[in-house]
């Protein structure tokens, strides 16, 4: 794919299921056109410590058997649950962002936390100087 491209970079619920995670933030930099937004969402904790505790507890002990029973399978919300807590913290990923190349990074939380909204910019085109070069 061509370099300066797209306009926006979105992904829902699946940076976290990738091994080069580095070079696919490097990849979107790269196709994103200058002042373009990527945002990526993934499920998180809630960020209130009372009730973080109970959903964790959710989180590991219903959730899985649950999900799995609904789903059929006997791995997908086991599988959820391993990847959740292998993401990195916020502040981690803002800095992949970061070092991908991506300005005005940061992190939004939804639903108190339970889903996170990363999000980061293309810097704008530098203005030509006007100069020939030498």
């Amino acid at each position: 794919m061509q370099d300066d491209l797209v306009d926006a970079v979105t992904i829902a619920f699946g940076i976290r299921n990738v091994a080069q995670r580095d070079e696919v933030l490097r990849d979107c930099f790269r196709v994103l056109k200058p002042g373009g937004r990527i945002q990526i969402m993934e499920p998180g904790f809630l960020a209130v410590p009372v009730l973080g505790r109970a959903y964790r507890w959710y989180f590991d002990h219903v959730m899985p058997v649950v999900g799995n029973v609904l789903s059929g399978t006997d791995y997908a919300y086991t599988y959820l649950s391993e990847t959740v807590y292998a993401f990195p913290s916020d502040e981690g990923f803002v800095r992949s962002l970061q070092r991908a190349g991506f300005v005005d990074a940061g992190v939004t939380f939804v639903t108190y936390g339970i889903a996170r909204i990363y999000e980061g910019r293309k810097p704008p085109a530098k203005p030509a100087t006007g100069r020939a070069p030498r």
